[in-house]
């Protein structure tokens, strides 16, 4: 069984934008899975990489910390917010995903 996006990002034998080339495989010959368990994300983590691609790092490090993606979010989104060190749109991104979930 091949490798997915995610085992291959959690071991860092491949980069983040890599996900790119995933995503190409999986429309070339889907053999009847899911693009989110392709990828091996769950369907929450999925949601949240289309709502903003560049999710990618935190859903990797919520694995990696075996916590889940909307405390990690939540976490870091009120860290951006105390120092005002993101884009607005960034910002903007999180909080609308956290409130889909009921976290804000």
């Amino acid at each position: 069984m091949a490798m997915t996006f995610l085992k291959l990002a959690l071991t860092g034998k491949i980069m983040f934008d890599e996900i790119d080339d995933f995503v190409d495989r999986w429309h070339e010959q889907p053999g009847g899975k899911s693009l989110h368990d392709y990828l091996g994300l769950t369907k929450d983590e999925y949601a949240a990489w289309v709502q903003n691609p560049d999710i990618i790092p935190q859903i990797v490090t919520a694995r990696k910390l075996n916590r889940p993606l909307e405390d990690l979010l939540e976490a870091a989104y009120e860290d951006r917010l105390a120092a005002r060190s993101d884009s607005g749109d960034r910002l903007a991104s999180i909080e609308r995903w956290l409130r889909q979930r009921g976290k804000r």
